[in-house]
């Protein structure tokens, strides 16, 4: 009798481990899926990163296992109902394992240039602290180069700093990648990944010309611009941080608090000051359209990241605001 008991209890184990041991140990399994980080495109697209699987956890040693995948697909405002999916990922992540291809997104930036290539740039975190953060590049689905970093050059600014996440291409030449990152970190580097600048000044940063940008100085509290070519910065008398160059009207905008400003260079004065009508506590990042009139708007945060106890994927959704109209549409939850 206690010979067939051992048996029986050897051929559980052995079956439980050809079904990765779910047979015996799973406690729950919860899904998951949503859109967890968005910007515009160029040509006004919406290009954003969604997640979908499933998350497992065990009851022995309160194990807890992701698996799912990782798309980077594109919206077309005009018709919402249908998603492109330019890079798609399988994703697994295994609790006390080294998982050194588990990401997570925190800044999105993506074109087609003239031989009809798509170019595709993103920052991610990893969830283990021991590996390095990453910027990477795509042409089309192919990754071409990943320059990796310290998270420490992150956190490096005064305690309850609300940290810049940005990527943007450059507008005139369609050549490099613009990175906002930290407190004052700033990275340029070309569509294929070559390292062209890495500049120690400020956060907010936007394209101004071919060759300069306009940012913002947290240390002395203002605007500010830099020239690429002449290495030379000039301080504006300002605390504003760009979101929006118009470069026709040679203005900037921003979202402060739930008010659009615009600052004038040319009189160096706040011109207009317009409450949006949507709730900016809630869909609390924002990004511009290429032409200004709207707002990409969604609730601050990234995928794996805790927001309340029940929702730790919680879908970011998609919104756009129409800043003519003052009307707010909703794309994805």
């Amino acid at each position: 009798m206690i010979v067939m008991i051992i048996r029986f209890l050897l051929f559980l184990i052995i079956l439980s481990c050809f079904t990765g041991c779910d047979f015996l140990y799973r406690k729950f399994h919860e899904p998951y899926s949503g859109y967890y980080l968005s910007d515009w495109t160029l040509k006004g697209d919406i290009v954003t990163n969604y997640q979908s699987g499933e998350r497992i956890e065990y009851q022995v040693g309160d194990q807890v296992n992701r698996f799912g995948t990782s798309d980077i697909l594109l919206i077309n405002p005009l018709s919402p109902e249908r998603e492109e999916i330019i890079i798609s990922k399988n994703t697994k992540f295994i609790q006390h394992e080294d998982n050194p291809e588990w990401e997570v997104l925190v800044a999105l930036s993506s074109f087609i240039d003239s031989n009809n290539d798509r170019y595709t740039a993103y920052t991610s975190f990893p969830v283990d602290p021991d590996f390095d953060s990453t910027f990477k590049f795509y042409k089309n689905n192919n990754l071409i180069s990943s320059y990796p970093f310290r998270k420490s050059i992150y956190v490096t600014g005064p305690p309850k700093t609300v940290y810049d996440k940005y990527v943007q291409i450059n507008p005139f030449t369609k050549q490099s990648f613009l990175f906002s990152f930290g407190y004052t970190k700033l990275f340029i580097f070309s569509i294929t990944g070559d390292l062209e600048h890495e500049l120690d000044l400020g956060s907010h940063a936007i394209w101004k010309t071919a060759t300069s940008f306009w940012y913002y100085a947290p240390i002395q509290n203002t605007l500010a611009s830099y020239d690429l070519e002449t290495a030379t910065s000039t301080m504006y008398d300002i605390d504003f941080k760009p979101s929006y160059y118009n470069d026709t009207d040679n203005t900037l905008q921003t979202i402060d608090n739930g008010v659009l400003k615009t600052f004038s260079i040319a009189s160096n004065t706040i011109t207009d000051s317009i409450a949006v009508t949507y709730d900016y506590k809630t869909l609390n990042e924002f990004k511009f359209s290429p032409d200004g009139s709207k707002l990409l708007v969604y609730e601050k945060g990234w995928f794996n990241e805790f927001r309340d106890s029940d929702a730790i994927f919680k879908s970011l959704g998609i919104n756009i605001y129409d800043i003519n109209t003052h009307t707010l549409t909703k794309i994805r939850d």
